[in-house]
């Protein structure tokens, strides 16, 4: 135990020199040069090489001298020929010493070796940890051994880009960047999506995350290195390859722990200094949403709400939106607002027609549908709907009773005189002024804005000719549904909802109207109605909405 609690004390000593160390430990630009290790080689034997395309010095040592590699100096001495090692050709001979004995470890093992190339933002922590998947305990071990294979590097902490690093090829278990970019999805039970997206890699859920945060306008940071600055002690540097970070526009900045890998000894200094750092890890299977949750939790101005009931877009028509989450930012009074909605769809049924996200975004909410592992997100634009409804003009009754026997495909005639008694067969003439007059699968409608007597009306009917009166005070619907009747067309006012019985359909829409059945058949409504609604009900149910 106590051999265990020094190992962990020195662990966390070394941790903290390396993490808050206040010289930067990541690697300085500058121009690529070979180093070697020193291996035991008997004086005077060699072996010749020939370079071969594509290889390099390097790799040639590591292929035919194992884990060991000789000084420099000693292959520059061995190939005189060869003005600069970094620059050899196809077919040129290298001559190498003859290796007689691999190194080994304290233990007497063989070490295997290989070269490791610094890259740009790396650290000696980075490589142990990411590159060398080194579990936390075996850092002082692979540190001392990296020593051990690079005595020419008298400071660890000073490393540049381009610089060749005997590591110990040894891999352990554990989460690396690899693990982190490529794991491979659970296995799913059954040929189906799951509603909170348990069965997703590390990588396709970190994509998914980085999409809805971008369109929360904060930013997911996914490569380079992370500088959190600790008072008296230096800096803190992140390795964002595999502790993402999320910056939110509200300032708030969340590390995303998806592996476990954070120590609680660096989040805690952390916290201690900043109270705008946050830390969120993700649980083994853990959805996107119970994620996300976390994520949005930790900041002061979003809220991440579960919808149990419909979002209303609209209230004539009355548009209904049926969302899984809502993401709203709290913005004061009277100010832009645009929030954003996710739908886990178990289907393509579930997914809203483009129409739809553009309507939805036009009243300010954004829609995410997430459907196994893909993310849509409608982008376009919302200035305007080039889709029309059609209209019935007309100021007055009149005019709206002309035009619209002209939309039913009928040809009105106006201020037609029309007998009603003969000389000859009556003794006298009667006629009376039809102020429209329509004729129609051998059936007369005459409409007159004057009352009829009684008598006139039985007679006319008798001749096949059907009276229509428009009172002075009549309603626009009443005008429209009486001209309907007489013209035997069915026609009846509702309040329609589509779609209708659909327990999959995220959208809703109701709306009172008149519908017109037969060829002719439309809904005719008496108030303003976006194009995107029109379009929607046409393109998506066959619904067309003339208004009046």
């Amino acid at each position: 135990m106590k051999g265990d609690r020094i190992l962990a004390w020195s662990w966390g000593m070394f941790f903290c020199f390396l993490a808050f160390h206040p010289e930067p430990l990541s690697a300085t630009e500058g121009s690529a040069r070979l180093t070697f290790q020193k291996t035991a080689v008997a004086e005077g034997k060699t072996e010749s090489y020939v370079i071969k395309k594509g290889d390099t010095v390097t790799g040639i040592i590591r292929k035919k001298m194992g884990g060991g590699a000789p000084p420099c100096e000693e292959i520059r001495r061995l190939n005189p020929h060869i003005s600069d090692l970094n620059r050899i050709y196809p077919g040129q001979k290298l001559t190498l010493p003859r290796k007689e004995a691999k190194p080994q470890d304290k233990e007497g093992d063989v070490e295997s070796i290989r070269d490791y190339i610094v890259k740009k933002g790396d650290s000696i922590t980075r490589i142990i940890l990411y590159e060398l998947n080194a579990k936390p305990e075996e850092m002082l071990k692979k540190l001392r051994t990296i020593k051990r294979l690079n005595p020419q590097i008298k400071n660890m902490n000073k490393i540049f880009t381009g610089q060749v690093l005997n590591v110990p090829d040894g891999r352990t278990e554990g989460y690396g960047k690899e693990d982190f970019a490529s794991a491979p999805a659970a296995p799913a039970k059954e040929k189906t999506f799951l509603p909170m997206q348990t069965g997703l890699s590390l990588e396709k859920r970190l994509d998914l995350i980085t999409r809805i945060i971008k369109q929360l306008n904060g930013t997911v940071i996914t490569s380079g290195n992370y500088y959190i600055p600790i008072p008296q002690s230096g800096q803190a540097t992140i390795d964002c390859a595999t502790i993402p970070v999320a910056e939110l526009d509200d300032g708030t900045t969340i590390l995303l722990d998806f592996t476990g890998r954070l120590p609680d000894a660096l989040t805690d200094m952390i916290r201690a200094n900043w109270r705008n750092y946050h830390f969120v890890k993700m649980e083994k299977d853990e959805g996107i949403a119970s994620f996300l949750q976390k994520i949005i939790g930790a900041s002061k101005s979003y809220t991440m709400t579960k919808m149990g009931k419909p979002l209303f877009l609209s209230d004539e028509p009355q548009v209904k939106l049926f969302l899984d989450w809502l993401i709203a930012k709290k913005v004061p009074e009277g100010s832009a607002v645009n929030n954003l909605g996710l739908i886990f769809a178990a289907d393509k049924s579930q997914s809203l027609p483009d129409t739809a996200l553009i309507y939805a975004k036009k009243k300010g909410v954004t829609i995410c549908e997430i459907l196994g592992d893909k993310a849509h997100i409608n982008g376009q634009s919302v200035a305007g709907c080039a889709f029309t409804i059609p209209q019935l003009k007309g100021s007055t009754n009149d005019e709206l009773l002309h035009n619209f026997l002209i939309f039913l495909g009928l040809v009105p005639l106006k201020d037609r005189e029309v007998k009603i008694f003969d000389t000859v067969k009556d003794g006298f003439n009667l006629s009376i002024k039809a102020d429209l007059l329509v004729k129609t699968a051998g059936k007369t409608i005459l409409i007159h804005k004057s009352k009829l007597p009684q008598q006139f009306i039985d007679i006319l009917r008798a001749e096949g000719t059907e009276s229509v009166y428009l009172a002075p005070q009549m309603s626009r619907k009443a005008v429209l549904d009486n001209i309907l009747s007489a013209l035997g067309t069915s026609s009846h006012f509702a309040l329609y909802s589509v779609p209708e019985r659909d327990e999959k359909a995220r959208i809703n829409i109701s709306f009172p109207a008149l519908k017109v059945s037969g060829d002719a058949q439309c809904y005719l409504i008496d108030f303003e109605m976006e194009g995107e609604i029109g379009e929607l009900l046409l393109k998506n149910w066959g619904l067309k909405i003339v208004r009046y």
